[in-house]
């Protein structure tokens, strides 16, 4: 759980591109209708008797329920992979909270004041069509870059990270 300073107030949050998590399904969804292309070509295949067909059949049942089992479960992850990455823009701060495995998470927390650079990077066609990229944060002092990738509206976002960093310059000023 992420906890707010005092006079901290949450502005936005971003998420992936849906585009993102959908080529992963198509993926699993390949992956799935493989094996019945597969034992469509088995079919094809001179059994020399019945129970030679049956116990392929049976063979074939046991182990594409488990890959289809195996396939949900990858699946599920890439979900939560999906959906518990999120970047949260504060008055205040960046917080990057990036799910990597089933229970592997890294929170990453950019103060607005180190902020040095915001650049966003749309690359290719698909990218430029359905208008998803990457933002680069460049912080003051280091060589490290605060990268979120693949989110929807690159421009918008880094416009936001921008006026939230001003925001946060001009109260500094004022105090």
């Amino acid at each position: 759980m992420i906890n707010f300073e005092k006079d901290e107030h949450f502005i936005f949050e971003v998420r992936k591109h849906w585009l993102v998590f959908a080529v992963e399904v198509i993926l699993i969804i390949i992956f799935s209708i493989l094996p019945i292309i597969l034992l469509f070509l088995a079919l094809g295949l001179d059994f020399n008797n019945q129970l030679n067909f049956i116990n392929f059949i049976w063979f074939y049942v046991f182990f594409y329920s488990g890959w289809l089992l195996m396939l949900w479960v990858i699946g599920n992850i890439i979900w939560i992979n999906y959906y518990l990455d999120v970047w949260i823009i504060t008055n205040k701060r960046i917080i990057d909270i990036e799910q990597h495995a089933l229970f592997k998470r890294e929170v990453s927390v950019l103060n607005l004041d180190r902020i040095q650079d915001v650049t966003f990077r749309v690359e290719g066609v698909t990218s430029t069509v359905f208008n998803f990229g990457d933002i680069i944060v460049r912080t003051a002092g280091s060589q490290d870059s605060f990268i979120i990738r693949g989110i929807s509206n690159p421009p918008l976002v880094q416009e936001k990270i921008n006026e939230a960093f001003r925001n946060s310059t001009e109260k500094r000023n004022e105090s």
